[in-house]
């Protein structure tokens, strides 16, 4: 498939912004009353930037596969196991939202509520 430079930057844009989405939906959902902005913009931008992260290997994945009769196949013909790689590549989309819960939900594990707090 041909992609221009515009396209894959709107690609790119449109990943982090599903990224910022589902982060941001995972600290609202994690901190319900205790919610502050800062939560929620560190949660979500620790999501959309490993979302991307995670599209990009999986990207790689899906462009180093051997194809036989349109199918993936397991081995290269230089004998090299894709297993691995067309697992990650099938899976991008599961791998993707995973990792970007998983990243919103530890990102402010560190953080205290200053009302809270002794004064």
């Amino acid at each position: 498939m041909l992609l221009t430079t515009g396209i894959v930057a709107m690609l790119a844009g449109l990943k982090f912004a599903l990224g910022l989405i589902i982060g941001s939906v995972t600290a609202v959902i994690m901190y319900r009353r205790r919610i502050t902005i800062a939560r929620t913009a560190r949660a979500s931008l620790a999501a959309a930037v490993v979302f991307l992260l995670i599209s990009g290997a999986a990207g790689w994945a899906g462009a180093h596969a051997a194809f036989e009769n349109g199918k993936r196949v397991d081995t290269s013909p230089s004998g090299e196991d894709l297993r691995f790689r067309n697992a990650i590549a099938n899976n991008e989309t599961l791998l993707c939202v995973i990792g970007n819960i998983a990243f919103a939900a530890l990102a402010n594990v560190g953080t205290r509520d200053r009302s809270l707090e002794p004064s």
